[in-house]
C-alpha cells in the first residue's frame, strides 16, 4: 500500500502531525509519498510523480486544503481523506483527534468510497482555448476595482438566460452550494442532484436570481470589460485576468472527486451539525 500525505498551511501543528502520521505509517511497512513542497517540511525525499501510484490521499488541514488535495488526485481517480486540523471542516471526514484510528482504518481498508461530480471551466480568447481549469466547489468571476462592477452575459446551450452586473459572478456544484454559493444567497442542492448551478454576487439588480440548469448543457459566459477588469477563480484561487470580449463555458469535468468516508453520513444531518442549519 502507497499512502500520499498533502498539506497546504505550514504551521508547527500540522506539520508535526503529518510528520508523526509519516513515522506511523512507515512503522508499518506503509510506503509514503508527498510533493516537493510538502516534503520538504517532512524532512522525507519528495516523490515527483505524486500523487500518481498512491492508493489514497491523507490530507491534513481544513476545507481548502482538502480541495487542493483533490485537484491533485481527481485526474488519478485517487480516494482522499480529510483529516480536519483547520476550523468549521465542513468537507473533512474526521477531526484530527481521530487520526490515529483513522491510519488503522486506512491501512486494514475499512472504508468507502463517495464519488461527487465536478465541473469544467475552459478559457475562450479571440476563439482560441487559452486554459482549462476543474473546480470541486465553484469557478467565479470577480471584480478587480472594489469601486466598479463586471458586465456578464451567460448563454445556456445557445439561449441567452441573463445579463448580469454585479460584484461577480459563480458558478457552482451541488457541493460548492454550501461555500460561497450559500453566502451569496444561493440554494443548498443536495450532492446527488448532479446539476450547475449560478448566483450573482450582489448583482445591480434585485430581480437577478440563481438559476440551476442540467450539467449536460454548457453554461457560456461572455465577459464585458467597459464596467470594469475581473479575474477568474477556481475553488479559491486565482486563475486569469480577464479580457473584453473572453468567455468562460462551464461544462461537467470528466474527473470527479472521490472521497474516502467511514460509513455513510446523511447530508442534511451534516448541515445541521456544522451549520446548525433547520433548527428552531
Amino acid at each position: 500500500m502507497k499512502i500520499g500525505i498533502f498539506i497546504r498551511k505550514i504551521t508547527e501543528s500540522i506539520v508535526m502531525t503529518a510528520i508523526d502520521s509519516v513515522r506511523w505509517l512507515q512503522d508499518r511497512g506503509i510506503s509514503v509519498s508527498a510533493p516537493e513542497d510538502v516534503a520538504v517540511h517532512l524532512g522525507m525525499n519528495a516523490d515527483p510523480d505524486f500523487p500518481k501510484g498512491c492508493d489514497l490521499v491523507l490530507s491534513l488541514g481544513g476545507d481548502g486544503t482538502l480541495l487542493r488535495a483533490i485537484h491533485k488526485t481527481a485526474p488519478y481517480a485517487i480516494p482522499v481523506l480529510g483529516i480536519n486540523l483547520g476550523h468549521l471542516g465542513y468537507l473533512t471526514e474526521v477531526e484530527g483527534s481521530w487520526l490515529r484510528n483513522s491510519l488503522i482504518r486506512v491501512i486494514s481498508n475499512q472504508y468507502d468510497l463517495e464519488r461527487r461530480f465536478m465541473i469544467r471551466g475552459t478559457l475562450m480568447r479571440e476563439g482560441k482555448e487559452l486554459l482549462t481549469i476543474d473546480a470541486v466547489n465553484d469557478i467565479y468571476l470577480y471584480r478587480n476595482i472594489l469601486s466598479q462592477v463586471v458586465d456578464v452575459e451567460a448563454y445556456v446551450g445557445e439561449e441567452k438566460v441573463s445579463t448580469t452586473r454585479a460584484d461577480g459572478l459563480i458558478v457552482f456544484t451541488p457541493t460548492g452550494s454550501t461555500a460561497y454559493a450559500l453566502s451569496a444567497g444561493g440554494p443548498i442542492i443536495d450532492p446527488e442532484c448532479e446539476v450547475i448551478g449560478m448566483i450573482s454576487i450582489c448583482p445591480h439588480r434585485i430581480d437577478q436570481r440563481p438559476i440551476i440548469i442540467p450539467n449536460s448543457k454548457p453554461l457560456r459566459l461572455v465577459f464585458d470589460m467597459s464596467y470594469g477588469p475581473a479575474s477568474i477563480f477556481a475553488d479559491g484561487d486565482i486563475v486569469s485576468q480577464l479580457r473584453p470580449q473572453d468567455e468562460l463555458i462551464v461544462t461537467r469535468s470528466p474527473h470527479s472527486a472521490v472521497f474516502a468516508k467511514f460509513g455513510q453520513k446523511e447530508f442534511y444531518r451534516v448541515l445541521q451539525i456544522k451549520f446548525n442549519w433547520g433548527k428552531r
